[in-house]
């Protein structure tokens, strides 16, 4: 989805804890676990999230 791909979820994860800033060792460990996966996800830090979400709408049922 976010690189032309036909298919593809966003899926956002909260945390009570300061999740791992990009470039960060706990990121880089993190990013490599979740492309060892079967079906290969990228990790995107809150910088990231928050440039990608900027001036959206919330849509709420």
């Amino acid at each position: 989805m976010l690189k032309g791909r036909r298919y593809g979820n966003i899926i956002l994860v909260a945390s009570d804890t300061e999740m791992p800033a990009e470039g960060s060792v706990e990121a880089a460990q993190l990013a490599k676990a979740l492309l060892g996966g079967a079906v290969p996800a990228h990790y995107k830090d809150e910088a990231w999230t928050r440039a990608f979400f900027a001036g959206a709408t919330a849509i709420r049922n």
